[in-house]
C-alpha cells in the first residue's frame, strides 16, 4: 500500500498533461500512487496518459464533467495512501517536493493536518511570482485566522492527511472557484497547519486555469464564503470588511459600479478600514457618473505595480 497519493484532476489538457505528470514520476521519493481523474476531457488526454506506461498511474474518466472539487473528491475516495498530495494539470514539481512534505509529516505531530510549501507562479505575461506573498510573516501551527484573511497556499503545494478528509470530508461542491480556498480553511479550523517557506513547485497561469474563473462567479463564490464562515468573520472587523471589499472591487471591475459602491461601503462603515476603501469608493463613484472606466484603469495600473514589486522580491 503506497504511504503517499496524489490526486490530479484534468479537463482537455492534454497539450500540458506530460510537463505535469513528469514532474510527479520524476519524484526523489518513491512511494506513492498518482490517481489522474479525467473530468470528461474530449482530446487526447487518455493517449497522452497511456503512453507514459507508468504501473503507478490510476486513470478513472468521469462519464459527466463534474467540475475540479468533485474530480479531486473521487480521487480522495479511492486514495490508499496515508498522506493525499493535490496537483494540477498545467504545474510543475519540483523532484523533492513530496520527499520534504513527507518528512514533515512523518514528525509525529497528531494534530498536524496539513503541509504546504511557497510557491512560483508564472503569469500570462511571463512575469514570475512568489506565493504566498507575506512568507515571512506566516507561521506554523495555528493558521485558521490567517487563512479567513487570505488564501495563502496553492493546492498542488499541499499534503494533507487522510484523517482529514475522512474527518471533514472532500471540497464543496457548490464552490465553482475558491474550493480549495475553503477547504483549507476548514481544514485550518481543526488542524495545525505547517508551512515550508521554499518553493517546491511552479504555478502557470494558463487559458481555462481554475486561477481564471469568471469575476461574476468569483463575486458569487465570495458571497459564499460569508455566508458560510459569517459566524467566525463576525468577530473581528478588519475579517469581515476585508471581504466586502473584495466583493465591491470585483463588481467594480466587472463594470457594475453601483453594486460595488454598497459593498465598498459596507467595508467603510465597519469597525476597521483602510485609506484604499475611500480610494475604490471614490474612482467607483466617478465612473459611475461620467459612465468611464476610471476604475478599471487605475486598479490595472495597481496590479501591474504590485506583481513588479513581487517578482522583484523573489
Amino acid at each position: 500500500m503506497p504511504r503517499v497519493s496524489v490526486i490530479l484532476p484534468t479537463y482537455n489538457r492534454a497539450h500540458l498533461l506530460k510537463r505535469s505528470i513528469g514532474s510527479v514520476l520524476n519524484q526523489t521519493y518513491t512511494d506513492y500512487e498518482l490517481i489522474i481523474v479525467d473530468d470528461n476531457s474530449i482530446d487526447d488526454t487518455p493517449e497522452v496518459i497511456n503512453s507514459l506506461g507508468d504501473g503507478r498511474i490510476i486513470y478513472i474518466k468521469n462519464e459527466n464533467n463534474l467540475g475540479p472539487a468533485e474530480a479531486r473528491n473521487i480521487g480522495m475516495s479511492i486514495a490508499k495512501g496515508e498522506y493525499l498530495a493535490f496537483q494540477d494539470s498545467d504545474d510543475e514539481w519540483k523532484p523533492e517536493k513530496l520527499n520534504i512534505l513527507v518528512d514533515e509529516m512523518n514528525k509525529g505531530d497528531v494534530d498536524l493536518g496539513m503541509v504546504f510549501s511557497a510557491i512560483y507562479r508564472v503569469l500570462e505575461t511571463g512575469r514570475i511570482i512568489r506565493f504566498p506573498h507575506r512568507a515571512k510573516e506566516i507561521k506554523s501551527g495555528d493558521l485558521f485566522y490567517e487563512l479567513l484573511k487570505n488564501n495563502i497556499a496553492g493546492t498542488p503545494s499541499v499534503m494533507i492527511k487522510r484523517k482529514c478528509f475522512l474527518d471533514i470530508g472532500g471540497f464543496d461542491t457548490s464552490f465553482r472557484c475558491f474550493e480549495d480556498y475553503e477547504y483549507f480553511i476548514r481544514i485550518g479550523k481543526k488542524y495545525k497547519i505547517k508551512y515550508i517557506n521554499s518553493p517546491l513547485m511552479t504555478a502557470y497561469d494558463t487559458p481555462g486555469s481554475v486561477n481564471n474563473a469568471s469575476l461574476i462567479i468569483q463575486i458569487e463564490m465570495q458571497k459564499r464564503l460569508i455566508a458560510k464562515y459569517y459566524s467566525d468573520y463576525v468577530k473581528d472587523g478588519y475579517l469581515l470588511a476585508e471581504r466586502y471589499f473584495r466583493i465591491g472591487d470585483l463588481y467594480c471591475r466587472s463594470k457594475k459600479y453601483a453594486e460595488g459602491k454598497e459593498y465598498l461601503k459596507k467595508a467603510i462603515n465597519s469597525k476597521k478600514n483602510k485609506p484604499v476603501y475611500y480610494f475604490s469608493l471614490m474612482l467607483a463613484a466617478v465612473s459611475l457618473f461620467f459612465k468611464i472606466d476610471m476604475y478599471k484603469y487605475f486598479r490595472v495600473k495597481i496590479e501591474k505595480l504590485r506583481n513588479i514589486i513581487k517578482s522583484l522580491s523573489i
